[in-house]
């Protein structure tokens, strides 16, 4: 059981270091029928990246529509959480850790399903930590 945030989304579906740790890991629990979890917000910010990569490097380093296509191959094989059911506990995180919401989000799901987050941002495994939250490591 697993919460994937973006920065862990993107290296399912976009070669970047780690990818292939980010990939076996999903495979992994994916395998084992263990849950994989998202906020709602994930595909956007994901989308995000992708739209970054391809305005700021151009298609030789991804082909956006292609990445996005593989996002939601992604996207229908995890359960996704909805804002709602998650905004009063990142809402107390982001104000007790001050923490963007947004990453307040992937802590609050994680404390909610008590499922370790996998995350490659350096800023939100600090938070978690902070917080007391296991991570997915290597």
């Amino acid at each position: 059981m697993i919460v994937l945030d973006a920065s862990a989304m993107v290296k399912l579906i976009i070669d970047e270091p780690h990818s292939d740790f980010a990939r076996k890991k999903v495979d992994t629990e994916a395998k084992e029928d263990e849950p994989i979890y998202a906020p709602d917000v994930a595909l956007a910010e994901t989308i995000n990246v992708i739209w970054k990569y391809s305005a700021l490097k151009g298609r030789e380093a991804v082909e956006p529509y292609k990445a996005l296509a593989d996002l939601l191959l992604v996207w229908d094989r995890i359960t996704i959480v909805n804002t709602e059911e998650l905004a009063s506990i990142a809402l107390k995180l982001s104000i007790e850790h001050r923490m963007v919401i947004y990453d307040a989000l992937y802590a609050a799901l994680s404390k909610l399903y008590r499922a370790p987050l996998f995350t490659f941002d350096k800023k939100l495994e600090n938070k978690a930590n902070e917080i007391g939250i296991e991570l997915v490591t290597q």
